[in-house]
């Protein structure tokens, strides 16, 4: 029984390490890693753009202020956690669909929020 489990664990590490020298050829350089970095980060940007977007984007600045009080005062993970995505990886999305001084509150907001919350 011993000898079972000791050959399933020796099959499991044989394989971890395999997996461990593809990824490691696949991702042969720094340049690859930061090209992963950036097109993740670009991801994230993008789906937590297109949460919040249809939300806020016919509202007036005061409007949108509003709503995103409400949203962390209410605890709307989804809505915040995507405010927090774009306040942190991607403003100039937000500038999209408010100004520059509504970028700067909303993500005040989220510091703010984040440390009540923490």
């Amino acid at each position: 029984m011993l000898d079972k489990k000791m050959n399933i664990l020796f099959i499991l590490i044989v394989v971890g390490w395999f997996f461990s020298l593809v990824l490691a050829y696949r991702l042969k350089t720094i340049s690859d890693i930061e090209d992963l970095e950036a097109y993740v980060q670009v991801k994230t940007s993008e789906n937590a753009f297109n949460m919040v977007s249809p939300l806020l984007k016919e509202k007036t600045d005061e409007e949108i202020i509003q709503q995103i009080e409400l949203w962390f005062h209410k605890g709307s993970t989804a809505q915040t956690g995507s405010i927090v995505t774009l306040c942190e990886n991607n403003r100039d999305a937000l500038r999209g669909i408010m100004s520059d001084k509504n970028v700067s509150v909303v993500c005040r907001l989220r510091i703010k929020n984040n440390l009540i919350f923490s």
